[in-house]
Parts: structure tokens; C-alpha cells; sequence
């Protein structure tokens, strides 16, 4: 990876898109770094801002990027934080909110109806640490939101 991103910053791209995981975002950033190449990165998810909030990750004043992501809970951050001495990685609140929502799911549902149908009506909802959890009859969640952040 360190040799292509070399090779990128030869190129003068106008910028790089970042799909990965931490170790890679980790080794972009280093080398980018380095090499002082300031190609501002256009990241799928905020995995960079995880790193930066860890200390794993320094962002320096010519450093430009950008991130979709969902609203981060702070709450669940700083509990997290108390109970385990780190701050939690990319969507940990969502994986939370998810199993707490089967969770509810399995322990709610009447008798005679599949755990499915059951999350489709108008009868479920859980509130979770991202967002209120409800589902259309597609199975879609209602409501939620992805914004684009700056990291600096």
C-alpha cells in the first residue's frame, strides 16, 4: 500500500477515496503523510475519525478530509470510554443498537406472529443510542441520517 499511495501522489490526483479499515487508514494516512502530498481524501465512512480520537492518528493543519457517516453517539462514546479505557470503533453504537433491538425484538413479540412481520408493524420500535429504530413493510429503518463531515 505504501508504494501505491506513492505512486497516486505522482499522478497529482485530484483525490483519493478511502473504502477501508483501520490498519489501511492507519497506513494512508502515515504515508500521506510523509510524502506531504495533501491529496485531500473522500473517506465512505468516519473509520479515520475513530483513529484520531484513539491517538492513533495525528491530523496535521494541510490534511483535508472528508467523511458520510451517521450521527456518532457521544453518550455511548464516553460510556464506553469509562468502562473500557478506549474510545469505541466506527458504528460500535450501531452494532450496539442492533443487537439490543433483536433483543427487544425476540422478547416483545406476541405469540403467533414471525420475527419479521413482527419488526415491520406499526407496533415495534426500539430507541436506541443512534436513533429512533422503526421499520417500513419493505423492511427499511424509517428514520436515521448520513451527513458529510470535514476531519481536522
Amino acid at each position: 500500500m505504501p508504494n501505491d499511495i506513492a505512486k497516486i501522489n505522482s499522478l497529482k490526483v485530484d483525490a483519493l477515496l478511502w473504502t477501508g479499515y483501520d490498519q489501511g487508514g492507519t497506513i494512508l494516512m502515515t504515508k500521506t503523510q510523509q510524502l506531504k502530498s495533501h491529496i485531500p481524501i473522500l473517506a465512505a465512512s468516519n473509520i479515520l475519525t475513530g483513529l484520531v480520537k484513539n491517538k492513533t492518528l495525528s491530523i496535521n493543519q494541510d490534511d483535508h478530509i472528508d467523511y458520510m457517516t451517521t450521527k456518532i453517539s457521544e453518550e455511548f462514546s464516553q460510556k464506553f470510554f469509562k468502562k473500557y479505557h478506549t474510545y469505541p470503533s466506527t458504528y460500535a453504537d450501531s452494532a450496539y443498537d442492533g443487537v439490543m433491538l433483536l433483543v427487544k425484538a425476540i422478547q416483545s413479540k406476541p405469540s403467533g406472529i414471525n420475527l419479521s412481520d413482527y419488526m415491520k408493524s406499526a407496533d415495534f420500535s426500539y430507541t436506541g443510542y443512534q436513533t429512533d429504530y422503526s421499520f417500513d413493510q419493505n423492511g427499511d429503518i424509517k428514520s436515521g441520517e448520513w451527513v458529510v463531515e470535514s476531519l481536522r
